[in-house]
């Protein structure tokens, strides 16, 4: 008996003559070919597989955790030891500012003197200038008897008040006290306002005028302002005096 194998979606050709058996080798095996191995052999063999997969992986990963943490020990030791050498250079720096102790302990002492001195001296005024001033602007016929002054302490409640005759507002710092003898009235009138142009004065007015054997006596009262004041002491001054001394 002669069996023909095709193709299932090819259909013999009715035209071609079909083989007989005069045609066919009979020892000629049959190309049937069946997956025979069992199914547990099967499943041995990929999950044997699989486990050398695993421990592949497994080997690479223990391999790039040990390469990772030899690195951070690497990198601790350096840290420890740029730790180390920044110790032994404060531990150094420590040791030479030692020998400058007792420089910087009279810096220090010598900031505190010179802010005490500030804070001392802040209504400091200097009075031959102011005092030089005020005889300039004096006219010819008026003659100064006696000068008196009134400055608060340093730290005292100072008050602004609003001028008579001068500049506006300004603060006031302390009061001066004129007395003198002129001729006439308002010689001693165009005196009391030439006060007002004095630089640190302000508020001039005339307190008492009356005549005298030698002519008017009178008194005028002044406010001396901040404009008056030395500023010698002042931090900002000697900040700019030491700038300059440096230059």
């Amino acid at each position: 008996m002669t069996a023909v194998m095709s193709h299932p979606d090819q259909k013999p050709d009715l035209a071609e003559p079909q083989p007989t058996t005069s045609h066919l080798n009979p020892l000629r095996q049959p190309t049937i070919s069946a997956d025979l191995l069992p199914v547990e052999v099967f499943v041995s063999r990929r999950t044997r597989r699989i486990g050398r997969y695993a421990g592949f992986a497994l080997v690479v990963v223990t391999v790039l955790l040990a390469l990772w943490y030899g690195l951070e020990i690497v990198r601790t030791s350096a840290a420890e030891s740029d730790r180390d050498d920044t110790l032994q250079n404060v531990q150094s720096l420590k040791r030479q500012q030692s020998k400058f102790d007792e420089l910087v302990k009279t810096q220090n002492q010598a900031k505190a003197i010179n802010a005490q001195l500030a804070t001392l001296m802040s209504n400091d005024l200097v009075w031959s200038g102011l005092t030089a001033a005020m005889l300039r602007v004096a006219p010819d016929d008026v003659e100064i008897k006696g000068v008196s002054a009134t400055v608060p302490a340093a730290g005292a409640d100072t008050s602004t008040a609003k001028n008579i005759i001068g500049p506006p507002t300004v603060k006031i710092i302390g009061t001066l006290t004129l007395t003198g003898v002129g001729p006439r009235k308002d010689v001693i009138a165009l005196y009391v306002d030439g006060l007002d142009t004095v630089k640190g004065l302000a508020n001039a007015f005339l307190t008492s005028a009356a005549e005298g054997d030698d002519g008017f006596e009178f008194a005028v009262k002044v406010d001396i302002t901040s404009a008056a004041l030395d500023n010698r002491y002042k931090p900002s001054a000697s900040a700019s005096a030491s700038a300059g001394a440096g230059q």
